[in-house]
């Protein structure tokens, strides 16, 4: 069952880069006070998207 531990390992090593995409979003969601919902703050567009991004990748594969 060499299938379960590269699956592991690749699920891991996908959830460490979602985390390191989350964690600028809620600080800049802090920062401007804007917790809910879409900004019209470009930095926080750009990085709403960049995570957004990165989960489509994955769920629609």
């Amino acid at each position: 069952m060499p299938h379960l531990p590269i699956s592991s390992f690749f699920i891991a090593i996908v959830s460490v880069a979602l985390i390191g995409l989350s964690v600028p979003v809620s600080l800049r969601r802090v920062k401007i006070g804007d917790m809910i919902g879409d900004s019209p703050d470009q930095p926080l567009h750009r990085r709403i998207r960049a995570q957004g991004n990165f989960i489509e990748m994955f769920v629609s594969a």
